[in-house]
């Protein structure tokens, strides 16, 4: 390691960090714009300029820029140089002769990274008094605010809009003086990953316009450690919350997860919590109305409802383990069934049973980029697990830096590595049903119905290892594919391969672990990543696993059968009406004696209930999901409990006086004791008795304003502020805010730095692991033993008929982030899509009108034309109310012009279509 001195300090550095990253992670202050450790250095903003000196007789030094500057033992360098100084005071007043200095009433203001290093470099006189350019804002759709006039042109935004998530629709235009960063035209920003820019940009240029319409300061936030409940890759979050209005949703950095950053269904997928579907009150059937009651009524009627006959619980996906547990503890675990289809909570199943005997290490996503060939089998990554295709791109440029490596290029130098990759690309391979958004990185994508993909995989198993069973009616193109990607697979040094519950085939899934199973025979680093479809998926399957089949068909199975004299069904944050075919749902509601409802929004399952509960969202309760990595994560409060739902687990706890728990923590550690699979969910963050000198940690910034003042028009007194008996952080300003354990640190903030970049200081280097830890607690690691090998499937003969098979999008395939106003525009109308040759078999082209019957369902749908999918495949996506759940598989079209018919779409499009 070797050795630099620092205006006369020596210091041991890190070779492979540039002199910028070890000045920081030395806790030096160097100040910076251009520089970001996810997008690397280019050296175009000048301001991280210091001195070097040749040796120690050397007085006049050189300048040099520390993010373009490679670390040599020995080398001789000064922070404080005054002529260095200088020229960073006219660096900063160069960026800024063109700044508005609107920070008044520039919504990046108190979390300004111009602000920080303005700051920093103690040069906070301007004397540029002249005329300054001025630009047009852009649209840019319902995430983003454009305020190009504030620009201090870094290309932070292009770099990471282009080099990272992969983007094309923004660019630098224009020269000198006068970049533009924005469209062609207005419109909006095409890429999934865009609300990033709202981090990355270190001024107000781009900010969140989804909080511009709750806006309030950030130092007027509280903010509380959370997790995303919108797929199961358990990204680290911070919302934020001010007058009881959840304001906006941030990124909380996590070493081994999200790193810096989120997809937009996560960071934008927030305001369903403050939506006019909310429901706030318990209500209870009388006649064909429901009534509101007050919550003791509430209670007295789920205790009476609780205390007689037969009592089965529908636990929920989107739930905590914790209020699934008190759940299954209130009807006993051979009466609790998972809310979910029959297909999808197989597929859940299989994925716990290989992740529990995982036949290759378990993959986070930053172990994703390192992975140098992927096949991915079966699901649409970017629409399911957006983040898991942030970081396959990612993986993707694995070649390039190999490349730039031999040529002794640092991987840091963001632009040589580029230059000398060009278009080289990892190899990516793409096997699923339909074309997917990221098969631009991809050497080769493959598209078939489920059954076709898991016999390749099956086969591409066996030919890595012959011990794995053989495929034997393959056609001679199939085979040859597989022998492709056996070959490129088993060549690697650290092979991907990701599956998931997308296709509701556990097939699939057996065959990516056949694979995996087989390359580790090789002696091969390989990693595995199968994903689920819910933030909990994986911990309610934990609940159930030793009555896999105890999904919602055996429970609606068990109500239909009526062998119990009575029978209560439970709901818990789930809608049935998504997991049930409609008439199947009707017959179900008419046979149960009572279903008691306990869900924050309105539904079609709340709507016939006998007693609706509302319960908490993630934003005013505290719990814990098991992500589909296996890491168990807890989320807190952010709102204070007063005029709030109560959480479910709290509902059920009381109503369930055998349970015998007072609180939270002891809520986790029975689940925990009880179910040895998740007897390490206790160690996943800090208890509510976690304590430093006495303090709790604040969710309130130091500079919280307003505490007197707040609820003025309700009380002039400053009442006591509400104590929070369920965990380690206080709703006040008073108590921890910094050197915090990372699954209780609420916001990022370090003293003088109050922009997101004050995260470095929290990291023990530049991008990697948090001080004290990453949150969270794994459950599952890569077994010794060699598993058994799955067995291959029968091939499905489709007998001239159509399957359907389930399409996703970031957009609306989320139960919850469809009811965030702000996603609207972005969530696509209902469709038939089919190939081309289907198409013109049936008469129909792109727009025509198509009769669909699944099972008893039928709905009209408008046809799109998709060329990638399999003969015979009918794509029909995942959207809001309309979902393939546990439909029949046998299909009927129609062509149709029925104007009749042509009035149901409209009504099924607007979500209120009854078959």
């Amino acid at each position: 390691m070797p050795t630099i001195i620092i205006d006369g300090e020596s210091y041991e550095a890190d070779a492979d960090r540039n002199l910028l990253e070890v000045c920081i992670q030395l806790g030096l202050e160097i100040p910076y714009f251009c520089w970001h450790p996810s997008i690397g250095s280019v050296g175009s903003c000048r301001q991280c300029a210091v001195k070097q000196y040749r040796d120690e007789n050397d007085e006049r030094g050189a300048m040099v820029m520390s993010c373009m500057t490679p670390v040599t033992d020995g080398m001789i360098i000064s922070l404080k140089d005054q002529a260095t100084q200088e020229f960073r005071d006219n660096c900063i007043e160069s960026v800024m002769s063109n700044h508005p200095h609107d920070c008044p009433v520039c919504e990046e203001g108190g979390e300004c990274h111009l602000q920080d290093m303005t700051n920093l470099s103690e040069h906070t006189v301007r004397y540029y008094d002249g005329k300054k350019r001025t630009f047009k804002n852009q649209k840019l759709g319902p995430f983003i605010n454009h305020e190009m006039n504030r620009c201090i042109t870094c290309y932070r935004c292009v770099r990471y809009y282009e080099d990272v998530a992969g983007g094309t629709d923004l660019q630098a235009q224009g020269s000198s003086n006068w970049v533009y960063f924005g469209r062609d035209k207005d419109g909006t920003l095409e890429s999934p990953f865009s609300g990033n820019l709202v981090e990355i940009c270190p001024t107000g240029v781009f900010t969140d316009r989804t909080f511009s319409n709750h806006f309030t300061r950030k130092w007027d936030l509280q903010t509380a450690p959370s997790i995303c409940t919108h797929c199961s890759l358990g990204c680290n979050t911070s919302p934020g919350e001010r007058y009881g209005i959840l304001r906006r949703v941030v990124n909380r950095y996590h070493g081994e997860v999200n790193g810096y950053f989120l997809c937009d269904r996560g960071r934008f997928g927030y305001d369903y919590v403050n939506g006019d579907n909310r429901l706030t009150t318990p209500l209870i059937q009388e006649g064909d109305k429901q009534v509101a009651i007050s919550a003791k009524e509430c209670l007295e009627k789920l205790s009476q409802l609780s205390a007689g006959g037969t009592k089965i619980g529908i636990g929920s996906p989107r739930a905590s383990l914790e209020a699934n547990y008190a759940l299954l503890k209130m009807v006993g675990k051979d009466n609790f069934y998972a809310g979910v289809s029959h297909d999808e909570q197989q597929a859940n199943n299989t994925i716990l049973s290989i992740l529990s005997n995982a036949p290759a290490e378990i993959a986070t996503l930053t172990k994703v980029k390192t992975a140098d060939a992927v096949l991915i089998l079966g699901e649409d990554i970017l629409n399911t697990a957006p983040l898991l295709a942030l970081s396959v791109r990612e993986a993707s440029k694995n070649k390039g830096k190999e490349l730039a490596s031999a040529a002794r290029i640092p991987l840091w130098q963001a632009a040589a590595v580029k230059n000398i990759t060009q278009t080289e690309l990892s190899p990516v391979y793409n096997l699923t049903p339909a074309a997917t958004d990221i098969d631009d990185i991809a050497e080769l994508c493959y598209h078939a119905t489920p059954n076709n993909l898991a016999r390749i995989g099956m086969a591409i198993a066996h030919a890595i290892d012959s011990s794995a069973p053989a495929v034997t009616d393959l056609s001679d193109s199939e085979s040859t594919l597989a022998q492709q990607i056996a070959s490129t697979l088993t060549a690697a040094s650290r092979p991907l391969v990701i599956s998931g519950s997308g296709c509701e085939d556990t097939s699939v899934i057996e065959a990516s672990a056949n694979i995996a199973n087989a390359l580790n025979t090789h002696k091969k680093d390989t990693l595995i990543s199968l994903v689920c479809q819910n933030a909990n998926s994986l911990g309610l399957s934990a609940l159930i696993a030793d009555n896999p089949d105890a999904d919602v068909a055996a429970a609606v199975k068990r109500v239909l059968a009526k062998n119990d004299a009575s029978i209560t069904a439970v709901v818990l944050e789930t809608d049935l009406s998504q997991q049930i075919e409609s008439s199947i749902l009707e017959d179900f509601e008419q046979t149960v004696d009572n279903i008691v409802v306990l869900d924050h929004l309105n539904n079609k399952t709340t709507a016939k209930a006998d007693l609706v509960i509302p319960a908490a969202t993630f934003a005013e309760s505290e719990g814990t999901f098991l992500s589909s990595e296996g890491r168990a994560q807890r989320y807190f409060a952010v709102h204070s409990p007063a005029d709030k739902p109560r959480s479910s687990w709290s509902w059920l706890n009381k109503a369930t006086p055998h349970l015998n728990v007072e609180h939270f923590d002891e809520l986790t550690a029975a689940c925990a004791e009880e179910f040895p699979i998740l007897s390490k969910i206790i160690d996943a963050a800090p208890d509510a008795a976690f304590r430093i000198s006495g303090k709790k940690v604040a969710r309130q910034p130091h500079r919280y304003s307003g505490r007197g003042s707040m609820y003025s028009h309700i009380d002039v007194d400053e009442t006591r502020r509400p104590y929070d008996a369920e965990s380690a952080l206080s709703f006040s300003m008073e108590g921890l805010h910094k050197d915090l354990p990372p699954a209780l640190q609420p916001d990022i903030w370090h003293p003088a730095w109050n922009s997101v970049e004050a995260v470095n200081k929290m990291q023990n280097t530049v991008g990697g692991h948090l001080k004290g830890g990453d949150p969270g607690m794994r459950l599952f690691e890569q077994q010794e033993k060699q598993p058994a090998w799955f067995e291959v499937p029968a091939k499905q003969e489709q007998d001239n008929g159509y399957q359907a098979v389930t399409l996703y999008h970031i957009f609306g395939s989320d139960e919850l982030s469809t009811h965030a106003p702000d996603l609207e525009q972005r969530i696509p109308t209902p469709y038939v899509a089919l190939n081309p040759d289907d198409a013109a078999a049936l008469e129909v082209q792109k727009g025509s009108a198509l009769l669909v019957q699944l099972g008893d369902s039928k709905v009209v749908l408008s046809v799109s034309i998709n060329a990638s999918l399999a003969r015979g495949s009918v794509g029909l996506p995942r959207l809001r109310e309309f979902r393939l759940g546990s439909f029949s598989q046998s299909m009927t079209l129609t062509k149709t012009t029925d104007p009749a018919l042509a009035s149901s779409v409209k009504l099924f499009f607007k979500g209120t279509h009854n078959d």
